[in-house]
């Protein structure tokens, strides 16, 4: 998913464990889903105001 949004991996946790771990969303369930899914949620963190 980091290679999808140009960002490194550990930014992507940091914005998940943010903002999806709250929601009951894990990071493993993230890793479960396909390709689609997480290159969707790897551009809505890049999109997020502070980035990723």
């Amino acid at each position: 998913m980091h290679t999808l949004a140009d960002t490194s991996a550990h930014a992507i946790e940091e914005a998940f464990s943010a903002y999806c771990t709250p929601f009951d969303f894990t990071w493993a369930t993230l890793k479960a889903n396909s390709l689609y899914h997480q290159a969707f949620f790897a551009e809505i963190f890049k999109g997020r105001p502070h980035g990723v």
